[in-house]
């Protein structure tokens, strides 16, 4: 056998929407084409896999290397994903040498993941969507709870560019919808990222320090798990619908003492994370903070802080939107109670006092989210029906 190839890299790869990392390579007989070696993966020189080349490349075939498809692909496996620079080798099986050079790669998880749980959000998708990119989330993943507007042709337009997965999730199946659906992205698609967060399509995080969440989370660099209150925003008067941008249709919210502002969102560094609740995380290990890097001796298990803090970031949450939005959010009820619960149906007075308008606030970026926008209509006529205008 005279048998050559190469070790071409390790290199992030989205399979069904998730990001994966894999070793890409090629290994041909050149005294059989048609005789395929078995490649044996070795990372810091254990054996950790075998793989039979048999993918088609262009370059390949080009350099006149049989047909081209002595290509292979092999997923890191999931205990190398620790931040440690690790060496990955090739070699043929019943080979003693090496097939090319050994090369070094850090096993980092993608960046920063934000999970959430929907029901006919179909109006506001894309903005909340196009927000969250603009200010760096990496990836999407979205649990689809039976939705019958167009929430699900959106959610697959943006899916068809690698943005967002879509996971469809049904209530009759779970007694409690939302937390079983961020505890199934906990243990099935967490682990790919460095930190992860848990918002719904009401809520946009707001980072105050610097203009992406990456900014925001390295001030938190010390901590497993990071508290971001609400800022709690009223209808500004309105109505009805309009479709335009909903961080620019309310722009009044309630003062930093209003209680619901208490309540809290978390975003955690996935290994931490024992299992998570609608409004916190259980760690189980390390340290969770405030927005303003307070120590939290408990974890905020009923989902509030003693006070409001408005520091390296905050959670506008666009709770009540005009009437005729919150007549239908309310008859959809919540998705953390099961669907035969009467108080899944939240008390019709939580408008009149939830509908604060007492300071103005000020959008910035729009600009830059408007140009996001403009890209998302281009996605599908999904998008480009329902994306709002200015």
């Amino acid at each position: 056998m005279n048998i050559k190839g190469n070790l071409d890299g390790v290199v992030r790869h989205f399979v069904n929407g998730v990001p994966s990392l894999f070793i890409f390579g090629w290994a041909a007989d050149f005294d059989d084409f048609e005789r395929r070696p078995i490649v044996e993966i070795l990372i810091d020189n254990e054996l950790c896999g075998l793989v039979t080349p048999s993918t088609w490349r262009s370059d390949l075939q080009q350099a006149n290397i049989g047909r081209g498809d002595h290509c292979f692909r092999y997923p890191v496996p999931s205990r190398y994903l620790d931040f440690k620079t690790h060496i990955c080798q090739i070699r043929a099986r019943g080979a003693e040498r090496e097939l090319s050079p050994p090369r070094h790669f850090v096993a980092e998880r993608s960046k920063i993941a934000l999970c959430a749980i929907v029901k006919n959000e179909a109006r506001y998708l894309v903005e909340w969507i196009c927000h969250h990119k603009r200010i760096g989330i990496d990836h999407f993943f979205i649990y689809d709870n039976e939705s019958s507007d167009e929430t699900s042709g959106i959610l697959k337009e943006f899916e068809n560019v690698g943005l967002v997965t879509i996971i469809p999730w049904a209530s009759r199946a779970f007694p409690d919808t939302q937390t079983t659906a961020y505890n199934d992205f906990l243990r099935n698609y967490a682990y790919h990222f460095g930190w992860v967060g848990f918002l719904d399509a009401d809520e946009f995080f707001i980072p105050l320090i610097g203009e992406r969440i990456d900014e925001v989370l390295k001030l938190h660099d010390d901590a497993s798990a990071v508290a971001f209150n609400w800022r709690v925003f009223g209808s500004s008067g309105a109505t009805a619908f309009e479709n335009r941008l909903v961080s620019d249709r309310f722009r009044k919210c309630a003062t930093k003492p209003f209680a619901p502002n208490r309540h809290i969102k978390t975003f955690a560094r996935p290994e931490s994370v024992e299992s998570v609740d609608v409004h916190h995380v259980n760690l189980k290990n390390g340290i969770y903070v405030t927005s303003a890097g307070r120590h939290l001796t408990q974890p905020p298990i009923s989902g509030k802080l003693n006070a409001a803090d408005f520091v390296s970031a905050q959670i506008n949450h666009y709770f009540v939107k005009s009437k005729d939005e919150w007549d239908l959010k309310r008859a959809r009820g919540m998705a953390d109670r099961a669907p035969d619960d009467p108080s899944r149906i939240r008390p019709d007075d939580f408008f009149a006092s939830h509908d604060r308008n007492e300071e103005d606030y000020s959008p910035s970026n729009l600009d830059r989210l408007q140009e996001l926008i403009s890209w998302a209509r281009g996605l599908g006529p999904h998008c480009a029906a329902l994306a709002p205008k200015w």
